[in-house]
């Protein structure tokens, strides 16, 4: 009698362990990582960089980045974000949700960079972002940039919406360069980039739309590269369907 209660005692603690290394296997599945938007391929001193710190399970507490630590400025931070992604894992397709926040930071120096790390709880325990290096490429020297303004379509009519596009073969400092534009409706802002035979091209567009008719002036607030002006001139829409500088 006293066998066999052993033994269903000892089923119990065979399967509250597994129950708790399964648990703590989920747990370790958890990814905490950072990374650097390089959607353009390159990381200029000077220049905007999005830097993000994501786990794949929901973030309780985080610490702040030591940004004076890799000799960085920080625009704007932290930033609350949820997204989705797919990834391929030893060819299996892997669905991740991923919980964080992201900065908008600028390198000071050129060279290689090591992020730094945070601590956040998540997947039930305290854990710490591994350090990830970054290269910095020196500033964009303004004397090789070449900046132009245009509109999609060309001929524009009140209440229309259209695309204010600016173009650069360089990428300025600002990751979003704002305008000044009255009588005009920004909806939206996407960007766009190319590369033909080793000449860059870097599209800023924004989706726009008239609300009152006559002349109506577009101004590039501020554009810098490696934090020297680029001046452009104030793009004159005339809503007749003339469109000049």
């Amino acid at each position: 009698m006293n066998e066999i209660r052993y033994s269903k005692v000892l089923v119990v603690l065979c399967c509250l362990a597994l129950h708790i290394a399964t648990l703590s296997a989920q747990n370790d599945s958890v990814r905490f990582f950072n990374e650097v938007d390089t959607s353009f391929c390159k990381v200029h001193v000077g220049q905007d960089v999005r830097v993000g710190y994501y786990s794949t399970g929901e973030i309780y507490d985080m610490s702040v980045p030591r940004w004076d630590d890799c000799e960085a400025e920080l625009v704007s931070g932290p930033h609350s974000t949820r997204s989705s992604r797919t990834s391929f894992v030893n060819g299996k397709q892997e669905n991740l949700s991923l919980h964080g926040n992201y900065y908008i930071v600028r390198f000071k120096k050129a060279g290689w960079v090591t992020l730094p790390s945070v601590r956040a709880m998540t997947g039930g325990k305290m854990r710490t972002c591994s350090t990830m290096k970054v290269c910095v490429l020196p500033a964009e020297n303004i004397e090789e940039v070449v900046c132009s303004v245009s509109t999609e379509p060309e001929t524009l009519r009140p209440g229309e919406v259209f695309k204010f596009v600016l173009t650069c073969n360089r990428h300025p400092d600002e990751s979003k360069p704002e305008l000044e534009h009255p009588g005009i409706r920004q909806l939206s802002f996407s960007t766009r980039y190319s590369k033909k035979d080793g000449k860059e091209e870097y599209a800023f567009v924004y989706r726009m739309e008239v609300v009152r008719a006559g002349s109506n002036i577009i101004r590039v607030r501020k554009l810098t590269f490696g934090g020297a002006d680029y001046p452009i001139k104030p793009f004159l829409l005339k809503i007749d369907g003339e469109t000049y500088l």
